[in-house]
């Protein structure tokens, strides 16, 4: 079986390089029709980009995010939460739709220990960035502390934001507002979160890399139909 996803991924790795394409692009396109709500060519390059380079974290990511089989996405997620080598948005993105997997089926302890991970995956990136704040106010003639390493900026990159349309403490409710939505556009999901010590559930739209891109989308789609949203990062 190994070697024949081995030959199948030399075979679509030359394809892509006989085409002029690269792992690279086929992940660009997918974001492109995944933040325009074209999930089934979404999927098409995202498998591409996956089978062709299947270690690279930001590929499981948005690959995961196109599957229709939750399994198959939540065995991604898993091995990107576990990858100490993935940038720490991207794994705490991961421990974030795993802790949301984990409480909707029931599962209060792994889906809290999934919301600690992600937070404990965030935290770096937070202390790594401090200096940048302290450059902004320093003098011309004082000299800029070197950065703590050259990955943690990086790892900003790749960065997944989306539309949030609504927080909803019944889960009823979150579960209507999302099948509504889902008549409207393909890539709409429920998460859950722990706000006060109570469970809130939130329904949010898209996958983009930047801020623009996000509030692009939501100009271009919903704010013609009426539909409120916040821009927010995951």
């Amino acid at each position: 079986m190994r070697i024949g996803k081995s030959i199948l991924r030399a075979c679509i790795g030359g394809a892509l390089l006989l085409a002029g394409r690269t792992a690279a692009s086929e992940l660009d396109s997918a974001r492109l029709y995944l933040n325009t709500g074209d999930m089934e060519k979404a999927r098409g390059h995202a498998e591409s980009a996956y089978l062709a380079d299947p270690g690279n974290p930001a590929v499981k990511l948005i690959y995961a995010q196109t599957l229709t089989d939750g399994s198959d996405a939540k065995k991604l997620y898993e091995e990107l939460a576990a990858d100490p080598g993935a940038p720490d948005s991207l794994r705490a993105a991961a421990c974030g739709r795993l802790a949301g997997a984990y409480r909707l089926a029931g599962d209060s302890a792994r889906a809290s220990d999934m919301e600690k991970r992600a937070m404990a995956a965030l935290s770096p990136s937070a202390s790594a960035l401090a200096p940048k704040d302290t450059e902004r106010t320093a003098p011309a003639n004082t000299a800029r502390p070197a950065a703590p390493s050259a990955e943690k900026p990086e790892a900003r990159v790749d960065t997944v934001f989306a539309l949030q349309v609504g927080s909803y403490a019944d889960y009823a409710n979150a579960k209507s507002r999302q099948e509504q939505l889902m008549k409207l556009f393909d890539h709409v999901r429920m998460q859950d979160a722990m706000v006060d010590g109570r469970t809130v559930y939130r329904v949010r739209i898209g996958s983009f890399t930047t801020r623009e891109e996000a509030q692009a989308y939501g100009r271009r789609n919903m704010k013609n139909r009426g539909i409120g949203f916040s821009i927010v990062r995951e």
